[in-house]
C-alpha cells in the first residue's frame, strides 16, 4: 500500500513538474512573440515618422520659394533631406540658396534648379541628369564623377568647377561660362557648347565627340598628357 502511494506521489510530482515546465515554455514563447511584435511596431512607427518628416520637408520647400527669405529657408530642408539620403528627383528649388552645401551623392534627376546658387557646393557623384540648371551659379563647386547627362546649363556660371570624370553627354551648355573649369576625363559627347566660354579650361582626356562648339571660346584651354577628343577643326595645345 505504501509503495502504491509512493508511486502515485511520484506520478503526481511528474505531472506537476511537466505542467509547470510547459507553462514556463508557453510564457517564454509569448514573451518572445511580444518582443517581436514590439520591434516591428517600432520599425513601422519609425518608417511612418520618416515618411511624414520627408513629406513635411518637401512641403516646406514648395511653400518657401516665393520670397528671398523663403529661398534661403529652403536650404535647411534640403540639408535635412540630403542627410536622410532622400531622393529629390523632380523637386522645384528654383532660385534656392544651396551655397557650400554637402550634396555628395544626392539625387536631383529632372529637378528644377534654375537660378540656384550652388557655388562651392560639394556635389560629387550626384545625379543631376536632365535637371534644369539654367542661369544657376556653380562656380567653384565640385561635380566630379556626377551625372549631368542631358542637363540644361544655358548661361550658367560654371567657372572653376571640378568636372573631373563627370558625365555631361548631351548636356545643353549654350553660352555657359566654363572658364578655368577642370574637365579632365569628362564626357561631353553630343553636348551643345555653342557660344560657351572654355577659356583656361583643362581638357585632359575630355571627350567632346560630336559636340557642338560653334562660337565657343577656347582661349588658353589646354591638356596634360592625354589630348581631348574634339570635333573636326578644333584643337588645343598641351599645357
Amino acid at each position: 500500500m505504501a509503495k502504491t502511494k509512493s508511486r502515485l506521489a511520484r506520478v503526481a510530482d511528474f505531472i506537476e513538474t511537466s505542467a509547470t515546465f510547459r507553462l514556463v515554455r508557453i510564457l517564454e514563447v509569448l514573451a518572445i512573440f511580444a518582443a517581436l511584435v514590439g520591434f516591428f511596431w517600432e520599425l513601422q512607427n519609425r518608417s511612418t515618422d520618416r515618411a511624414v518628416r520627408i513629406a513635411t520637408l518637401h512641403a516646406q520647400i514648395a511653400q518657401t520659394l516665393d520670397t528671398d527669405r523663403g529661398r534661403s529657408a529652403a536650404r535647411a530642408s534640403v540639408i535635412a533631406l540630403a542627410g536622410e539620403n532622400v531622393s529629390m528627383a523632380g523637386i522645384n528649388l528654383m532660385g534656392a540658396d544651396l551655397r557650400s552645401l554637402d550634396l555628395s551623392g544626392a539625387d536631383f534627376e529632372l529637378s528644377n534648379l534654375a537660378g540656384t546658387s550652388l557655388n562651392d557646393a560639394n556635389a560629387q557623384m550626384g545625379d543631376f541628369s536632365g535637371a534644369n540648371l539654367n542661369q544657376a551659379d556653380l562656380s567653384g563647386a565640385d561635380f566630379s564623377r556626377s551625372d549631368l547627362s542631358g542637363a540644361f546649363l544655358l548661361r550658367a556660371g560654371i567657372s572653376a568647377v571640378n568636372f573631373t570624370g563627370t558625365n555631361l553627354n548631351g548636356a545643353h551648355l549654350e553660352s555657359a561660362n566654363l572658364r578655368s573649369s577642370n574637365l579632365t576625363n569628362a564626357r561631353l559627347v553630343g553636348a551643345n557648347l555653342n557660344g560657351a566660354f572654355l577659356d583656361g579650361a583643362e581638357l585632359t582626356g575630355t571627350d567632346l565627340t560630336n559636340a557642338s562648339l560653334e562660337g565657343a571660346s577656347l582661349v588658353g584651354a589646354c591638356y596634360n598628357s592625354t589630348p581631348p577628343k574634339l570635333p573636326n577643326g578644333y584643337s588645343v595645345p598641351s599645357c
